[in-house]
């Protein structure tokens, strides 16, 4: 099976550290959730086959600074990626595969290189 690579330009939110307090309850931001949708229709637009199950899957961010939290970062990718019908779920029963994040590249542009790789028989749990 060959690797398929997504890339995903601009900055991934710190989503869980974004969240405000309003009147009707938690919410993002516009400019929060415009970032997000962004990453969503590039994910999209490069994913032309049916959502994955259990791949496996290298991450590598690049950020423009080093205060960056990467598992915020990745929970954000992982949730645009299902958005996006890369993956059938984030869950556990449906993202169960190897992955790898490697060090973030620290630079003057933002964004993610995420490596998928489907395995045709991915592993059971015995009953």
């Amino acid at each position: 099976m060959p690797v398929i690579r997504l890339t995903l330009q601009g900055p991934i939110p710190n989503k869980k550290n974004l969240w405000k307090i309003g009147k009707g309850g938690m919410y993002l931001d516009s400019a929060v959730k415009a970032q997000i949708e962004a990453l969503t229709w590039q994910a999209k637009s490069q994913w032309k086959r049916a959502p994955a199950v259990h791949p496996d899957m290298d991450v590598e961010f690049f950020v423009k600074d080093g205060r960056s939290d990467r598992d915020n970062k990745l929970g954000c990718l992982l949730d645009v990626l299902q958005e996006a019908g890369v993956l059938k779920n984030d869950n556990v029963a449906n993202f169960n595969g190897t992955l790898v994040v490697h060090p973030a590249v620290i630079g003057s542009k933002e964004g993610v290189i995420v490596d998928i790789l489907e395995k045709q028989n991915a592993l059971e749990i015995p009953a």
